[in-house]
């Protein structure tokens, strides 16, 4: 993780979770000026490419990426609870004022439509060797983002996560 000016993501992925645990994840984030925006059972994740691993998920910001080592920092008897096969992510998210010069849509340089609903996030990880099918999706969707409103937090090339 590199610490900078910029938000800092957790994702946790839990193959089995409980609310209790799930609420002790929250709490802890919360307490440590982390904000949730996304906590949800097993049961509430959709996934929607086949044989993609299901499980329950909680997404977290953090203003900054100090702020979030320190919370992993002291998180370490939490974390030790964590369920087998869990994984944790932590990123670096893209600055607030956007990504000068780059075709990823951010916050900063996106229309954002009022919503009657909570906001929707979508989690894409993967790796690739094909620069010509990415080239490709990237050309679908990256308009479609921008059509809809829509824009990346998190933005990660090259394996920082």
């Amino acid at each position: 993780m590199t610490a900078g000016l910029q938000p800092a993501f957790l994702v946790i992925k839990f193959p089995v979770v409980d609310l209790a645990l799930l609420s002790h994840w929250t709490n802890a984030i919360t307490t440590a000026r982390g904000t949730i925006l996304v906590a949800a059972l097993p049961e509430s994740v959709e996934s929607l490419e086949t044989g993609t691993r299901h499980t329950g998920l909680v997404i977290a910001r953090f203003a900054w990426a100090p702020d979030l080592e320190s919370f992993w920092t002291d998180s370490a008897p939490l974390a030790a609870r964590l369920p087998e096969d869990s994984q944790v992510l932590a990123a670096s998210g893209l600055p607030f004022e956007g990504w000068p010069g780059h075709v990823v849509p951010t916050i900063a340089t996106v229309n954002v439509p009022a919503a009657d609903g909570p906001p929707a996030y979508m989690l894409i990880e993967g790796s690739t060797f094909d620069e010509a099918r990415m080239d490709d999706y990237r050309d679908i969707i990256l308009p479609m983002l921008r059509e809809r409103g829509a824009y990346y937090p998190l933005f990660e090339l090259g394996g920082a996560v």
